[in-house]
């Protein structure tokens, strides 16, 4: 038997049913079956909730990707989605050539793709733009409405939807532990751009800004667009900066609690000259510069100090 599920394009497609699927623990193949997405071709909703979710998106049009941004909403707004075995749902097929509909480029799947992205995938839509680069290229309609619509409905975050609803959605990358924005209140750590080494400071933190996206690797190191936060006492003076990864000695950091330490020098990432850029300094216990939140975090590596393993790994780099 099979439900609905997609992969990091944003395709459809359909996947095998495990028992933890179902509804019931029981084996009767009668019971429903919980669906992380559906064909809009075959289902049926109450009027009601439909209404209250927004109905379909407009803007998206009819790629197949409205169907993912119908059920996507329904999880994360407090529904669910379900295969009933035994329903019966009535189809009117009707060619495209009789409803005078052209194939859908692919550029206007590729905008619905990118809305979906913006508005559900939140810290986890570096995925799709891993595999669909182009994507970034497309425009972005407005979404405005639809974040008000998220928000007056109270709807939940794609982290809950992956570990509740759809954990065979793997993330691509399997040696981070964290990944996403890298915070302090109102501000991300930021790329400034200009001759190299490029510098890293704090700047207000916007949605969708690459340089503000950051993945942290269990081997230690913190890449953005294939660069690395560096830092080294003697020949940056404990400013950090951003530099091609390559020198595991300069660029390795583990977490300490809320603190971002440097495995070099066991100092702490530090803000307290945010205007100029970012530093290295002397860990302070409860210090406000030196507190920082990661989007999406598993475990920051472990003090090297204290973690044989990692320490050989290093070594190995």
């Amino acid at each position: 038997m099979l439900r609905g599920g997609i992969d990091w394009s944003l395709q459809f497609h359909w996947i095998e049913v495990h028992s933890k699927s179902r509804s019931s623990p029981s084996s009767d193949f009668t019971m429903p079956i919980k669906s992380p997405i559906q064909s809009g071709a075959v289902f049926a909703v109450r009027r009601d909730f439909f209404s209250w979710l927004g109905k379909y998106d407009s803007s998206i049009g009819a790629t197949g990707v409205e169907d993912i941004d119908l059920s996507l909403r329904a999880w994360l707004c407090g529904g669910q989605v379900d295969i009933v075995p035994c329903s019966r749902v009535g189809l009117i097929q009707t060619s495209r050539k009789q409803l005078g509909v052209q194939r859908v480029p692919f550029s206007t799947y590729l905008m619905g793709a990118k809305k979906v992205a913006e508005l559900w995938l939140d810290e986890y839509k570096r995925f799709f733009y891993a595999v669909r680069p182009s994507a970034r290229m497309q425009p972005l309609s407005n979404l405005t409405s639809s974040r008000r619509l998220r928000e007056k409905n109270k709807c939940g975050g794609f982290k809950w939807f992956l570990s509740s609803v759809y954990p065979q959605l793997l993330p691509l990358v399997s040696d981070e532990i964290g990944f996403g924005t890298i915070s302090q209140q109102e501000n991300c750590v930021d790329l400034v751009p200009g001759q190299m080494p490029l510098i890293a400071k704090v700047r207000e933190c916007k949605d969708g800004k690459d340089s503000q996206e950051w993945s942290w690797r269990k081997k230690g190191m913190i890449v953005s667009n294939g660069m690395c936060l560096t830092s080294d006492l003697d020949t940056m003076h404990g400013f950090v900066v951003v530099q091609f990864c390559k020198d595991p000695s300069s660029q390795g950091w583990y977490r300490n609690g809320l603190k971002i330490v440097h495995q070099q020098s066991n100092f702490c990432l530090d803000s307290k000259r945010g205007d100029v850029g970012l530093i290295i300094a002397e860990c302070v216990e409860n210090s406000p510069t030196q507190t920082w939140y990661i989007s999406s975090e598993v475990a920051g590596p472990p003090n090297p100090e204290h973690d044989f393993t990692f320490a050989e790994e290093k070594a190995q780099l």
